[in-house]
């Protein structure tokens, strides 16, 4: 279970069962900010801990897509592949 899931179960509203959490104002709204810093935060853990295994480099041609489409280059043109799969 992540911490995105585990925040989003604590924080659904259920029917007969008032949840004492929106009811904290400010000391709530401190709850919410943090909890996004922690899952923000585990987030850029991973994919440090894990870019070698991502390796988001070897996606061929998907950092000069907005490139092309806004030369109005089709991205299926030959000139589109830099790189071979």
């Amino acid at each position: 279970m992540t911490l995105l899931q585990y925040n989003a179960y604590r924080l659904m509203s259920r029917e007969g069962d008032p949840s004492q959490f929106f009811r904290g104002g400010r000391l709530f709204q401190e709850y919410l900010v943090n909890a996004y810093g922690r899952i923000e935060s585990n987030r850029l853990q991973f994919i440090l801990k894990e870019q070698k295994k991502l390796r988001a480099d070897t996606y061929c041609g998907l950092a000069d897509a907005p490139i092309f489409l806004f030369c109005g280059l089709p991205l299926h043109s030959p000139r589109s592949r830099r790189c071979r799969p």
